[in-house]
């Protein structure tokens, strides 16, 4: 908790926070989660809209890669 909040979390006040911390992180992963596979169906209709081969799918997936989570 320290490190996530970059302050002293009271000992009484800990379990509360470990809490709500574990809490974001799991709703964060899962919007997250969602997020990757909307983008991925989208990309999905996208490719067949302009009738795509796999050699071009490839191309713009590999110069477009993105990893979730880095910034």
């Amino acid at each position: 908790m320290r490190k996530a909040l970059k302050r002293e979390i009271p000992v009484r006040q800990r379990d509360d926070w470990e809490e709500w911390l574990a809490f974001r992180r799991a709703e964060h992963a899962q919007r997250t989660a969602e997020i990757v596979r909307l983008e991925t169906q989208l990309n999905g209709r996208v490719y067949d809209l302009f009738d795509l081969t796999l050699a071009e799918i490839r191309v713009i997936e590999e110069s477009t890669k993105y990893r979730y989570g880095e910034v």
